[in-house]
C-alpha cells in the first residue's frame, strides 16, 4: 500500500488495492460466463450425474458472496455521500479498512468461487478431480481465508466480523446497538443460503444421484433443519427488538417485533407450501 505527503500529513493510497480487486473481477466474471454455457450444453448434463443439484449448491454460495460485493457499493456510496459510517458503527478510526480494501476479499470469494464453478462444468481434470469435488474446494479456502490467524488480510477486520455475528446469538444478554441489528439485518437477507445449509450437507452425504429434491430439499422429511436455519436470523431479530423495547420502553421497537413476526408467518407459509407438493 503506498503512502504520500498530503497537507503535511502520511496518507495511505490505495491503488493496489483497488488493482487487486479489479483483476480478480476481471478473471471472475469471464470464468462465470463461460461456466454458465458449459453448465447449459446437454453433453454436460449427460456427463456429470446431478448436475442439477451441484448447480443448486453454487447457487446457495453465489448468493452470500455477491452480497459481500454489493455492501462494498454501500460502503462507496456512504463515502461519496459524506455518511459517517465508522462512527455509526462504533469502528476504530484509526484500524478500520477503506472500501477499497474492503472489496479485496469479497473479490477473492468471487473470483475463486467463478473459478470453481467454471472448472466443475467444463469438466476440466474431471478424470482426475470429480467435478462435485470444487464446491468443497472453495469452501475450505473460504474458511482458511475467514480464520487465518495470521496478520494478513486484515485479520482484524475479519476477526471484527466473525465476533460480531458470534455476538448476535447473545443479543438478549446485552445492549443492542446499531451495528447488531444492522449485521442481523443482513443475515435476514441470507435465508435462502442458511435455510439450504442442511441441503448442501444432505446431498453431500446422500450423494449426487437420485431425486434429491425429495431427499434433503425443502420438500424431504429433514424440512424442520431447513426451517429453522431460515428462521434463526428472525428470532435475533425479534430477541434484538424485544430487548431494545425493554432497555428504551419506545414503542418503535414493538412496531419492529410485529413486522418480524409478520417475516415469520410469511416464512411458516412458504415452508407449508413447499412441503405440502
Amino acid at each position: 500500500m503506498e503512502r504520500y505527503i498530503h497537507g503535511g500529513a502520511l496518507t495511505k493510497t490505495r491503488h493496489f488495492s483497488t488493482f487487486r480487486s479489479g483483476v480478480l473481477t476481471g478473471v471472475a466474471i469471464p470464468a462465470l460466463v463461460s461456466g454458465l454455457y458449459y453448465c447449459s450444453l446437454k453433453e454436460t448434463h449427460a456427463d456429470i450425474q446431478g448436475w442439477d443439484a451441484l448447480l443448486y449448491i453454487y447457487g446457495i454460495f453465489f448468493i452470500p458472496v455477491v452480497f459481500s460485493m454489493l455492501v462494498g457499493l454501500n460502503l462507496l456510496v456512504w463515502v461519496r455521500s459524506r455518511v459517517k459510517y465508522t462512527t455509526i458503527f462504533g469502528f476504530d478510526i484509526q484500524d478500520h479498512i477503506d472500501y477499497r480494501d474492503y472489496f479485496e476479499i469479497p473479490s477473492l470469494l468471487f473470483a475463486t468461487l467463478c473459478l470453481a464453478f467454471w472448472l466443475s462444468f467444463s469438466r476440466i481434470g474431471s478424470t482426475v478431480v470429480s467435478p462435485i469435488i470444487w464446491p468443497i474446494v472453495w469452501l475450505s479456502l473460504t474458511a482458511v481465508i475467514l480464520l487465518n490467524p495470521l496478520p494478513l488480510q486484515y485479520r482484524s477486520s475479519r476477526y471484527w466480523l466473525l465476533r460480531s455475528s458470534g455476538k448476535l446469538f447473545t443479543s438478549f444478554t446485552h445492549r443492542v446497538k446499531f451495528t447488531d441489528f444492522w449485521l442481523a439485518d443482513q443475515f435476514c437477507s441470507l435465508i435462502f443460503t442458511l435455510s439450504n445449509l442442511y441441503t448442501f450437507v444432505c446431498i453431500y452425504v446422500e450423494g449426487f444421484e437420485g431425486d434429491w429434491n425429495h431427499t434433503c430439499a425443502s420438500r424431504s422429511n429433514a424440512w424442520p433443519v431447513a426451517f429453522l436455519l431460515a428462521a434463526l436470523p428472525l428470532l435475533i431479530r425479534l430477541a434484538q427488538s424485544i430487548k431494545r423495547y425493554a432497555d428504551s420502553g419506545m414503542d418503535t421497537h414493538l412496531v419492529n417485533a410485529g413486522e418480524i413476526c409478520n417475516g415469520y408467518r410469511q416464512l411458516s407459509l412458504l415452508f407449508s407450501v413447499a412441503t405440502s407438493r
